[in-house]
């Protein structure tokens, strides 16, 4: 009890030295008030000030909703914009903090104190540390969830102590400027398919999420869930599984008929070389019909008469097909990824003979 006694005081002298901190702050703030009107204007500034900001400035999330199975799209300022925000607005006290460890989930703190009015509020954010099966994750990915932890407890802290009207101009204006227009649409799309390559996320993903057949239909709405999509990753507030892992697995290439018939135990050669039933389409190469995966054939395009130049008695077309599922194997990519890289085409029944008969040269020397 002695012991106890003879630290109560030295806890009574912290806390008041920290309420005389606050307090001298709160004072400080109210005789040098800030000017909101450049505030925003520098504000403004800092998020368009190029593309690479603009994109960081928002996030994007997609939840499923359990009751009536609707995908619903979440979009929001990102802990960027937070701190561009604090930096031009003044007179600000934020941070964040791991506040402690639960079996399957970390809880972070974040806290904003807006001096000028004395408004303080506080945000808990929990992250969970276990994978689906329940599988702690290792100490590195621990620390790397509870850091996401903190950043988005902060973010959120920050965004309820500022009001609206201050932030959201410029980041309104952020979307527009990573976005851009049509114009620029098929560049900044074809950056973002490579962004997502480097996180090992296919083109039939990103294809797949945007719920697009083709990358040439992918707009500028789409362009922008891509980017707040991409955001939510990097600052951890999503994994690239929960993205993309529900919605969009691989897209298995069409086989060949030697690499079905290897498959196969022996015996069952007759019902390999069977004739399809009237109506079913052949695999082959093609753009996705209703209820068909990119890439996958049209009935007319493999029931047509098969050109002599190919080999084994298939079509030119097929041959180049059979080609291009093989080499994407070899190089562990989906076979629509490989021909986008090849030809920057999302299907075969967009060339023509001739560009078929050099793309399967090329696959020929891979």
């Amino acid at each position: 009890m002695a012991e106890h006694e003879k630290e109560e005081p030295r806890e009574v002298e912290t806390r008041v030295a920290v309420t005389a901190d606050v307090l001298n702050q709160v004072q400080i703030a109210r005789s040098f008030p800030r000017n909101v009107s450049k505030a925003m204007t520098r504000l403004m500034e800092l998020a368009t000030r190029d593309i690479e900001t603009a994109e960081s400035c928002f996030y994007t999330l997609k939840r499923k909703d359990k009751r009536t199975g609707e995908v619903k799209k979440i979009q929001g300022p990102a802990i960027r914009l937070a701190e561009m925000t604090g930096h031009c607005l003044g007179n600000l006290r934020w941070g964040g903090r791991a506040e402690g460890e639960e079996d399957r989930y970390v809880v972070c703190q974040g806290v904003a104190h807006e001096l000028e009015s004395n408004l303080f509020v506080s945000i808990e954010a929990r992250r969970r540390i276990t994978t689906r099966d329940g599988v702690r994750y290792g100490d590195d990915m621990v620390t790397t969830t509870t850091m996401a932890g903190i950043a988005i407890a902060m973010r959120n802290a920050m965004f309820k102590a500022i009001p609206s009207f201050i932030w959201k101009p410029a980041y309104e204006a952020a979307i527009d400027k990573a976005v851009g227009d049509a114009s620029t649409l098929a560049d900044r799309r074809q950056k973002m398919i490579g962004k997502f390559a480097l996180m090992g996320v296919g083109v039939e993903k990103v294809l797949a999420f945007c719920e697009k057949p083709t990358l040439e239909e992918i707009t500028l709405e789409d362009l922008q869930d891509l980017i707040g999509a991409f955001n939510s990753i990097r600052e951890g507030e999503q994994t690239v599984d929960q993205v993309f892992g529900a919605q969009a697995a691989p897209i298995e290439p069409p086989k060949s008929q030697a690499e079905t018939a290897a498959e196969k135990p022996e015996g069952s050669q007759a019902a390999t070389e069977a004739p399809p039933p009237p109506g079913a389409s052949l695999p082959g190469p093609g753009p996705a019909g209703p209820g068909q995966p990119v890439g996958a054939p049209l009935a007319a395009e493999a029931s047509a008469p098969k050109k002599p130049n190919g080999t084994n008695g298939k079509s030119l077309r097929q041959t180049c097909w059979d080609l291009l599922c093989k080499t994407a194997k070899k190089q562990q990519k989906g076979a629509p990824a490989l021909l986008q890289e090849l030809t920057k085409k999302s299907s075969l029944s967009e060339l023509n003979d001739q560009e078929v008969d050099v793309l399967t040269g090329k696959l020929k020397g891979l």
